[in-house]
């Protein structure tokens, strides 16, 4: 998250870990801009202070002077990082803005700009309860959004959902079947703590046969 509170640190990291594979976390929701936008002032995207007013854009209607200011504040993210000598190997984005239909032309821009092809899918399986299964509108937007990211050239996993819905049950259909999946988690974060030592206890090894651990830079369907 290239406007982060932990961004230089991250990026310091990023350069010590060539094993590892990094994308660019997108955020239009949080922190403070790195490409300050009357444009989003003036909708109330961003406060008084200059800061993210968090899931008030996806409330917006889109423009031609919005999706520009998108396109502004997302290229400057992505020039942060290139230019501590990270080279990212996919986008993904902070409460799945990404994932916003009338975004994804603007994301799709980003990606031509910085060549990257591949782009975090959006999420297709859920826990297994009665009362946690997305609505048939919802799934077939989804379905529709994957279609349209696909047209345009982005290669995106099979699968993608959570660590914890994973590890409840790794074997489901939807995962036993699936050639590449991505995880979801949020090791460090409040709220998250049992993941998070779930992580630092098992490592590599959080992934059960016969999964086999890889990053984006490795495979990707």
């Amino acid at each position: 998250m290239a406007n982060g509170q932990a961004s230089e640190e991250a990026l310091v990291l990023a350069t010590r870990l060539p094993q590892a594979s990094f994308g660019v976390h997108l955020n239009l929701t949080e922190f403070r801009p790195l490409h300050p936008s009357q444009v989003m002032k003036s909708l109330g995207v961003i406060d008084a202070d200059d800061l993210f007013r968090g899931n008030e854009f996806r409330k917006l209607h889109p423009s031609p002077k919005l999706m520009q200011a998108c396109f502004d504040e997302l290229d400057q993210q992505l020039q942060a990082v290139y230019s501590k000598g990270v080279r990212p190997s996919h986008l993904d984005s902070h409460h799945h803005i990404h994932t916003i239909p009338w975004l994804l032309p603007v994301i799709f821009s980003i990606q031509r700009k910085f060549k990257i092809s591949k782009l975090r899918t959006t999420m297709n399986v859920y826990s297994s309860g009665p009362f946690d299964q997305p609505s048939r509108k919802l799934l077939a937007a989804k379905r529709i959004w994957q279609i349209a990211a696909r047209s345009m050239g982005f290669k995106m996993t099979q699968r993608f959902t959570s660590l914890q819905i994973f590890s409840d049950d790794s074997m489901r259909p939807e995962f036993a079947a699936a050639q590449s999946i991505e995880l979801m988690c949020h090791p460090g974060q409040q709220g998250f703590e049992i993941e998070t030592e779930h992580l630092l206890s098992r490592g590599p090894e959080v992934l059960p046969s016969p999964y086999e651990l890889v990053n984006y830079n490795q495979y990707l369907s």
